[in-house]
């Protein structure tokens, strides 16, 4: 199964795992942009802030710091 993204829908959550990001189950009655309904799980939507030295230095999350797409626009 293949996701919107470069990344098969299998591995997000073993990503996500790795990075200590809690994948939430499926919630009945949740649709995408076309109408279909949405079987798969949910990711916090999360961005890292890399240093020069590949060192993570900061982390905003949709969850944690309550950003929401309309927020998040740049």
């Amino acid at each position: 199964m293949q996701g919107n993204s470069r990344w098969p829908l299998t591995q997000e959550g073993k990503v996500a795992a790795t990075y200590g990001l809690e994948l939430m189950p499926p919630k009945a009655g949740v649709k995408d942009v076309t109408g279909q309904e949405v079987m798969h799980g949910f990711i916090p939507r999360t961005t890292f802030v890399i240093d020069k030295n590949d060192k993570i230095v900061a982390i905003f999350s949709s969850t944690t710091d309550h950003i929401s797409p309309d927020v998040n626009k740049n």
